[in-house]
């Protein structure tokens, strides 16, 4: 269900790459009516936009809230959405983390995390660059 939503998800992120946060805010709420409020893709969309429009504590919140949903069963759902939240807080030592924990669980979203990244790489210089990033890279 979630991957048929990937198109949805990397509108919502170029809204908010672009600064159209009312845009972004109105698409991510019509991807929370369908997939509901503790949908990894939901808080990942809403963390970003809370993040590039300055709003940290909403940020932190939705953080949060994913690191608490990814305690249960469908925790591998969740370890992608908490890097990209990392990605948009500038918290790379943490975002890599997660990816460590999402290629432990075998987790097939990792898979696309050098394609994703380099969406987003005219944003997120220092982190594509970072010694860190590329060894994950190597994994």
């Amino acid at each position: 269900m979630l991957t048929q939503y990937a198109s949805r998800y990397y509108r919502d992120l170029a809204l908010v790459s672009n600064h159209q946060y009312s845009q972004a805010d109105e698409k991510i709420e019509e991807i929370e009516r369908i997939l509901g409020s503790d949908s990894p893709i939901t808080l990942q969309c809403k963390a970003r936009l809370y993040a590039h429009s300055g709003d940290f504590d909403k940020t932190n919140k939705s953080k949060d809230k994913l690191i608490e949903l990814s305690k249960g069963k469908a925790d591998i759902q969740y370890q992608p959405a908490i890097r990209g939240v990392c990605i948009a807080m500038d918290e790379l030592e943490e975002g890599i983390s997660w990816l460590d924990k999402a290629l432990e669980a075998q987790n097939s979203q990792v898979v696309i995390t050098r394609a994703s990244i380099r969406c987003i790489s005219d944003q997120y210089p220092s982190y594509i660059d970072s010694d860190t990033f590329q060894a994950f890279l190597k994994k």
